[in-house]
């Protein structure tokens, strides 16, 4: 069997009887992702799987059995949970918390900039939370806008990390040479195959700041493989019209294509950062990017079908999101001054 006939179906009792699948959540690359329902408490929960016709791939395996391992040892309010994980009728699966709200590649989907302390207040946050991460001698590795989701809950709003599937892991703090991740986001190291370390992922969260306050990736012309991988090795980002010289130097250090020029850790970027931050624009930015949503999605309903109409209020219902996490109703990344 292959396709539709592999996969769960809402209503089936999965993972010897201890979840219910209450709807499907997405198809495609390497796994399967459902809303599931604890049939003893009645919880619910996301429920990753690799699709059928790959669990007998040893790496992929191996792959997501690291990341439920190194999911199951992190403790941060901005890095998503796991509550178990297993195998099932021979189909590795992971159970992790149920998110709601949207993912930060669906806030930039429209090209609109997100305002420069809502973008800040975000970072830090993940910044913190990579901290905790690279302590434990993890490198996240593929950092990028679809990796990092705004969760929406009674408490406010809070940016989490998502998808440690190609995490390297460090023995002793040592470096990982092997290759993985998305190249529009990957180090200069990493495309050149040489070891990667936190220091990596300082770069890949540089280039998503940059794209949060320019709302368009800095190498956004170079298609195919080989041109955005000499874009990463050779480029320098082009400053983002607005942004304060303070602000723009720190994204640009980010981006340095020498590791030792970055900011040392991911504590140092977020301190740097949070250092900025009280100098930043603030509410105008804000009610300027709502209205803006507003009018965009007035301008849309206007003119479209039901899907693009639901595509609209997604976007107001974003900029409400960064709105909330901007003038600091957020869950987020608790923040002491010194490293937690």
């Amino acid at each position: 069997m292959s396709g539709m006939a592999n996969r769960f179906v809402p209503d089936q009792v999965v993972c010897g009887g201890r979840f219910r699948v209450i709807s499907v959540l997405a198809f495609g690359g390497m796994g399967d992702v459902y809303e599931v329902e604890d049939t003893s408490v009645g919880r619910r929960f996301v429920l990753k799987t690799l699709q059928r016709e790959l669990a007998g791939d040893g790496d992929l395996r191996r792959q997501m059995q690291t990341e439920a391992r190194v999911l199951g040892r992190i403790d941060h309010v901005n890095v998503v949970r796991v509550f178990t994980s297993g195998t099932a009728d021979d189909l590795p699966y992971i159970v992790m918390e149920k998110l709601e709200g949207a993912t930060l590649r669906q806030m930039l989907r429209a090209g609109t900039r997100i305002p420069m302390r809502a973008a800040v207040r975000t970072v830090v946050d993940l910044l913190l939370a990579l901290d905790h991460v690279h302590e434990l001698g993890v490198v996240h590795c593929d950092l990028k806008p679809e990796n990092v989701f705004f969760h929406r809950d009674r408490y406010g709003v809070t940016p989490k990390l998502l998808d440690f599937g190609v995490v390297r892991v460090l023995p002793r703090g040592e470096a990982d040479a092997k290759l993985g991740g998305t190249l529009r986001y990957a180090s200069p190291e990493q495309v050149r195959g040489e070891a990667v370390g936190p220091r990596s992922d300082v770069y890949a969260m540089g280039l998503v700041l940059y794209e949060m306050l320019a709302g368009m990736s800095p190498f956004r012309d170079a298609t195919g493989p080989s041109q955005i991988a000499r874009a990463q090795l050779e480029r320098t980002p082009a400053p983002i019209a607005g942004i304060p010289s303070g602000l723009m130097r720190l994204v640009l250090r980010a981006l340095a294509k020498d590791p030792a020029a970055r900011p040392r850790d991911a504590f140092a970027f977020a301190r740097e950062l949070r250092d900025i931050e009280p100098t930043l624009e603030g509410e105008r930015d804000l009610d300027a990017s709502l209205i803006a949503a507003r009018a965009k999605c007035d301008e849309i309903t206007r003119v479209a079908d039901e899907e693009t109409v639901r595509d609209a209020t997604m976007f107001v219902t974003n900029a409400d999101l960064l709105t909330r996490q901007a003038s600091g109703c957020g869950g987020g990344g608790r923040w002491d001054g010194f490293r937690p």
